[in-house]
């Protein structure tokens, strides 16, 4: 890519992994906000993610060594060591607060505290790597068949939202038929469903959190691969590699699918962006965001 080329390229930037900048995501936060959402972090903390993100990988692959790779060798730089392999994905998360690696993480959140679980036989897959499990409390409203109502806690793993036989065996007296083996937060909320007696307004909060969690970190990760891309301390097809990089590190500890645009796509995106500006008014959604974020 020549100098022009990039010059052209950096003016198609839009700005987008800017969170205040991004109308796209702040019309979707606030309308997420506005149904009972509250967020680890607030606009700046997401703001302040991003650029950790974004140092770190550029730190880990700096111009000087992707130069070397490329063949474009300049001998005063051609003993630079490799260093990513110590700069790996879960060194980064070390260097994460808790905000920031709860965001990444996207545990299950619990509406009514701690609850003391049933303690056998989990999946070691499911542990925090140090052997110990997570558990979220929730409530369960039931009605026995003399309409006396009771209230059930139970628990469930934050990672995974697994629920044991055991905690399910306590609706025995209102589901039809107990489940032999684990099932997740979302199967229980569709059990109860099926159910005239029983039913739980936490499951379906905490289900509506989790969701949109993911949601979150979908839109932050993307965010930080336009970051990369378009980052004026580099150039684009360095920071494309650098984006490339991160989401190929970040779907292995997740499990999830990101894809990192190409310069072709971002430069039609934006073009497009660009005839939509005076459609969302962003100073005032951003006013609404803050004012939004600060009553949850």
């Amino acid at each position: 890519m020549t100098i022009a080329e990039e010059n052209k390229f950096y003016e198609t930037d839009i700005q987008a992994y800017i969170p205040e900048k991004n109308k796209e995501f702040m019309l979707w936060l606030y309308n997420k906000l506005r149904n009972g959402y509250n967020p680890y972090l607030d606009l700046e903390s997401i703001k302040h993610l991003i650029q950790k993100v974004k140092l770190w990988y550029e730190m880990k692959y700096p111009n000087r060594e992707l130069e070397y790779n490329d063949g474009v060798i300049n001998t005063e730089f051609e003993g630079i060591n490799n260093i990513s392999e110590n700069m790996s994905f879960d060194q980064f998360r070390y260097r994460l607060n808790h905000d920031e690696l709860e965001t990444f993480d996207c545990k299950y959140r619990s509406n009514s505290g701690y609850c003391q679980p049933d303690w056998g036989n989990y999946d070691k897959n499911i542990t925090d790597g140090n052997g110990w499990i997570d558990f979220i409390g929730f409530k369960v409203n039931a009605e026995y068949p003399n309409e006396m109502k009771v209230v059930k806690m139970m628990s469930a793993t934050a990672v995974g939202g697994l629920i044991s036989p055991y905690e399910v065996s306590r609706l025995t007296d209102f589901i039809p038929e107990i489940p032999s083996s684990y099932i997740t937060i979302k199967d229980l909320i569709k059990i109860l469903k099926g159910s005239e007696k029983v039913s739980s307004t936490d499951l379906e909060k905490i289900e509506f959190v989790n969701k949109t969690d993911l949601e979150l970190r979908t839109k932050i990760i993307n965010m930080i691969i336009l970051s990369l891309i378009y980052s004026k301390d580099t150039n684009p097809e360095y920071g494309i590699k650098r984006a490339h990089k991160f989401a190929e590190e970040v779907n292995t500890k997740y499990s999830i699918t990101i894809t990192v645009p190409s310069l072709t796509e971002l430069t039609s995106v934006a073009s497009l962006a660009s005839t939509k500006l005076e459609e969302i008014k962003i100073a005032s959604l951003k006013r609404k965001v803050k004012k939004q974020l600060r009553s949850n």
